[in-house]
């Protein structure tokens, strides 16, 4: 959830930023409270929407918990069915269990093909700044305790 949050104040920050190049007339939106009150409600949107859509949609079957059921026990000594657990499989499971969908290629012009190329570089460093700067730190510094690495050095 709150990655999600956190994404969704990124895609106001471009929005303002677009706003603020573009389209300057439309600089109310970020000085009047009720598109401010509207900003703020649709990121929390998105990421309570986000949280529910994993909440039901990971939320295991049985086969999740038997998948796990010996690497829980020989690794924690825990019984899976009695441990509250959220997560997916993506190797090793049964057609029912793992969904894929596939993308049909099409013909592009050069330009087209261009300007896809050009977009996905943008989002790609896009896309890793934030992971960089808030998720990486973030993560070291959940995982370290949790792997007993003193970092005092």
């Amino acid at each position: 959830m709150f990655f999600s949050m956190s994404y969704g104040v990124l895609e106001v920050h471009f929005i303002y930023r677009y706003i603020a190049l573009c389209k300057p007339k439309w600089m109310f939106v970020f000085n009047e409270f009720k598109w401010i009150l509207i900003l703020v409600l649709g990121v929390l949107g998105q990421s309570f929407f986000w949280f529910f859509s994993i909440y039901f949609l990971m939320w295991p079957d049985d086969e999740m918990r038997s998948y796990l059921a010996v690497p829980f026990q020989r690794e924690y000594n825990v019984d899976v069915q009695k441990i509250p657990l959220l997560g997916a499989t993506y190797w090793g499971a049964s057609t029912n269990l793992i969904i894929y969908k596939t993308l049909k290629t099409v013909d592009m012009s050069r330009n087209t093909r261009k300007m896809h190329r050009n977009l996905s570089i943008a989002l790609a460093i896009q896309t890793f700044i934030p992971f960089a700067i808030s998720y990486i730190p973030c993560m070291v510094a959940w995982i370290v305790p949790i792997i007993h690495v003193d970092l005092k050095g």
